[in-house]
């Protein structure tokens, strides 16, 4: 799509305070969706666009693997972090996708969960 600029679109849909500069990845910018809505909408402009954007948790793990040589952004989910759900009768936890391990071990352990995974690093 010749001329689409992609960050004005998903400023209009998101509003600027969800995008911000891409610290330390190859990005023009750095958005940060901060509900599912929003990441629809985010998914859907850089598909339109053609993007392409670097996934990004918390970024404890960047140096790992082949890095994106060249995005246009950079797609946060640390807005996307939180639990949704956590029925300790049913023995279900729903979370979102930013949600990190330690902050989940930390929400289920006084119910007398263990999470059959060891949160790396911080």
């Amino acid at each position: 799509m010749s001329g689409f600029d992609v960050r004005a679109a998903l400023e209009r849909e998101l509003g600027p305070d969800r995008l911000s500069e891409a610290v330390g990845a190859p990005a023009a910018f750095a958005v940060q969706p901060g509900d599912g809505g929003a990441l629809a909408s985010t998914l859907r402009i850089l598909g339109e666009a053609g993007a392409r954007a670097q996934v990004r948790g918390r970024g404890t793990h960047d140096e790992l693997g082949n890095g994106p040589v060249e995005v246009e952004a950079l797609l946060s989910t640390r807005g996307l972090c939180g639990i949704e759900e956590l029925d300790t009768q049913d023995g279900v936890v729903r979370v979102r996708a930013g949600t990190s391990l330690a902050e989940l071990a930390e929400a289920v352990t006084p119910h007398g969960w263990e999470l059959p995974l060891g949160a790396p690093g911080s």
